[in-house]
This record gives structure tokens, sequence and C-alpha cells, in this order.
């Protein structure tokens, strides 16, 4: 049972990471309004996604399907994100 809640800490603390450099590097500079950039959008919901399965009550956290969905979406998630900073850095406003 230990293993579990380290899993999920773990997953929860890059979640959190991900997110507020998500936030900080596109919604604090206003580029997702005035740049029109949509996978920071898509990363955080993806982010929430994965969150609201840990946080959400009746979920099975020893179940290994609840895991890999919520590791999947979360790896989903920083794929968004890195898209978004590569294509920041390419395409600068």
């Amino acid at each position: 049972m230990h293993v579990t809640s380290d899993k999920y800490s773990l997953l929860s603390r890059f979640i959190n990471i991900f997110f507020a450099l998500n936030a900080t590097l596109f919604y604090a500079s206003r580029l997702v309004i005035n740049g029109g950039y949509w996978f920071p959008l898509v990363a955080a919901a993806l982010f929430l996604i994965a969150e609201g399965i840990m946080l959400w009550p009746w979920t099975d956290l020893k179940s290994n399907k609840v895991y890999l969905t919520c590791f999947i979406t979360t790896a989903l998630g920083a794929y968004f994100t890195v898209a978004s900073i590569v294509y920041w850095i390419q395409h600068p406003t």
C-alpha cells in the first residue's frame, strides 16, 4: 500500500510542476490569448483530468488501470507543454 501512495504522489508532483510551468510560460505572459496557442490549453485540461481522477473519492488507487490512465494523460499533457515550448522558441512573437 505504501508503494501505491508513492506512485501517485510522484505523479501528482509532476503534474503540479508541469502545470505551474505551463501557467507561468503561457498564461502569465498572455501568449495563449494573444498568440493563439492552443496546446497549453490542451495540456492544462489533460493535467486537470489526471488530477481529478486521482482526487475522485471513488477511484480505486490500487488498480493499475487507473494509474496507467493517469500516467498516459500526464504524459500527453507533458508532450503538449513541451511542444508548445518548442513552437514558442521557433515562432517568437
